[in-house]
């Protein structure tokens, strides 16, 4: 804080004594909002636009040596505002920045989790929150779907949702319902709060009241291996169509970490299968007796 006002007035001081506000130095304070954008944000571009109004307004205040003829008032109301529109467009382009930065983040964290670590547990767990906190959803869990049974059953962990309420969440796959037909016709699904009253959530009723909620298919290897699914109560901000490109831009990767992670599990447990078959044989090796 004390560096971003040292150097938004150093820049207003050599606004002031390369002219004022006949000066066109004035051009760099736009360029302020897009820094202060980068390192805090929105709040970072409000902060740094704040400190340049300011800093403007004690050039005008101090500026006592203009032209004869000169309209003051004019070139004022021109410069604030340039740097009122500079921040606008600034916090358009951080907002891009921002959502590509957090979109590579999660990549990054989910796929260094993933390689780290490539227990389903740990991968699952990597999911859920980095999807929570990028969605601000209160509800994060994955569906996987179970090819015996026909079911789509939810994975521990879950963020949101305890272990017992995951552990009973399990969806017949042929049944009619928003979350089955989204994983039949691998089309991604988003229920508004508007929609929610018309539209019964089948896997959170009656125990959780969903007022909106947000699910992308998981497609690995050419098939359907479950879904992603995200939901919100009323004390949340609702899902819009950008959440929804968002998660189904997110979701092949999601898939691609998934299905590594379940592969990984059915080596360990054909390793587990051969080792006891090892076993039993040295055993029955070590018997010399025909009884």
């Amino acid at each position: 804080w004390a560096v971003s006002i040292i150097d938004v007035f150093s820049l207003c001081a050599a606004v002031y004594f390369c002219g004022g506000i006949e000066s066109y130095t004035f051009l760099f304070l736009g360029t302020i909002p897009l820094i202060g954008g980068m390192y805090r944000g929105y709040k970072g571009a409000s902060y740094a636009c704040a400190l340049c109004l300011i800093g403007f307004t004690a050039i005008v205040v101090l500026d006592r040596q203009q032209p004869p003829g000169y309209n003051v008032a004019q070139a004022v109301a021109i410069r604030y505002a340039y740097i009122i529109a500079a921040t606008v467009v600034n916090i358009l382009v951080v907002d891009l920045m921002l959502k590509d930065r957090n979109r590579l983040k999660i990549f990054y964290e989910i796929s260094r989790s993933s390689s780290k670590s490539p227990a389903l547990y740990n991968v699952l767990k990597e999911i859920t929150q980095r999807m929570a906190e990028f969605m601000r959803a209160e509800v994060a869990l994955v569906f996987l779907y179970n090819e015996e049974s026909g079911t789509l059953d939810a994975q521990q962990p879950s963020l949101g949702l305890d272990f017992m309420s995951t552990a009973r969440l399990r969806l017949q796959a042929d049944t009619p319902g928003v979350l089955s037909s989204c994983f039949r016709n691998d089309k991604p699904l988003l229920v508004t709060r508007r929609l929610s009253r018309e539209v019964e959530i089948s896997p959170f009723a009656p125990g959780y009241n969903v007022f909106d909620m947000l699910a992308s298919p998981l497609v690995a290897r050419g098939r359907t291996i479950g879904l992603i699914v995200m939901a919100n109560k009323l004390n949340r901000r609702g899902f819009n169509k950008h959440d929804l490109a968002l998660t189904e831009l997110i979701a092949p990767h999601i898939s691609v970490f998934l299905d590594n992670a379940l592969l990984y599990r059915r080596s360990e447990e054909k390793v587990a299968q051969l080792t006891s078959l090892i076993r039993v044989i040295d055993a029955i090796n070590t018997v010399s007796s025909l009884d």
